[in-house]
């Protein structure tokens, strides 16, 4: 290109710069600012979402990174069976040892870390201690675990999707199923809340979007992409709510 290469430009294509491991968001309350987590093979960097300049390069791991987390104090990071706490973007200040599989899936929430791994095994864990504080195991051949969130104001409750397609209403302080939803014949690959209380986004491995009322259990609305499975979901508002 003329003036030279365009490599430490402001802005970049991101997706030269990590690999197929879905990135995280995480917002600084002190600097006001957003910041976006790419994995690049046994670390991970950091961008400043403003001018997608870097910011740091996490120390590296024995493995390569398979799942990306955070949330306002920590990034969460696992490689193989382990699970890691980073601090600053940088250091590990928690090691979480438990898993036995390699672990697919992490959700922060709270003062807790629930992390499922490739075998069944759900894992609810204090943050501060890193001890574990719940253990749940589903069988791979009637549920698989592949999706999670917390659905908006609903306290200590978490949704888990499967890739048989049905869900399930956990109670992760008195370890309780407190509801299956059947699920829409297609294996679950994504889900997400939405602005509005009560409606849940669900992507499924067919190219279905579902949005779903999971405390009446009605269905609202659906869309259908016919070029593969659901990879992501975000709801946008203003004055048109708009699913992107």
């Amino acid at each position: 290109m003329p003036g030279g290469s365009s490599l430490f430009s402001g802005f970049r294509v991101l997706a030269l710069y990590s690999n197929h491991v879905p990135h995280a968001l995480r917002f600084h309350k002190k600097h006001r600012e957003f910041y976006l987590l790419t994995a690049a093979g046994k670390c991970f960097h950091t961008y400043n979402v403003n001018k997608l300049g870097i910011v740091s390069v996490s120390n590296s791991l024995s493995d390569d990174i398979t799942v990306l987390a955070a949330d306002r104090m920590l990034v969460f990071v696992a490689a193989g069976r382990l699970v890691s706490a980073f601090a600053r973007n940088k250091e590990v200040v928690m090691c979480f040892h438990g898993h036995e599989q390699e672990v697919r899936l992490l959700l922060p929430l709270g003062d807790q870390l629930i992390s499922a791994d490739a075998g069944g095994d759900v894992i609810v864990w204090d943050v501060q201690g890193g001890d574990i504080y719940l253990r749940l195991h589903f069988d791979s051949a009637s549920f698989s675990v592949s999706a999670m969130m917390h659905p908006s104001t609903y306290l200590n409750k978490v949704l888990l999707g499967s890739s048989q397609g049905a869900l399930q209403l956990w109670n992760i302080k008195t370890s309780k199923l407190l509801f299956t939803f059947p699920g829409w014949s297609a294996g679950v690959t994504v889900l997400q809340q939405s602005p509005a209380v009560d409606v849940v986004g669900v992507g499924t491995a067919t190219g279905r979007i579902i949005i779903h009322n999971i405390r009446l259990d009605e269905t609202l609305m659906s869309f259908t992409q016919d070029w593969g499975p659901i990879s992501s979901l975000a709801f946008r508002t203003g004055d048109v709510l708009q699913l992107l």
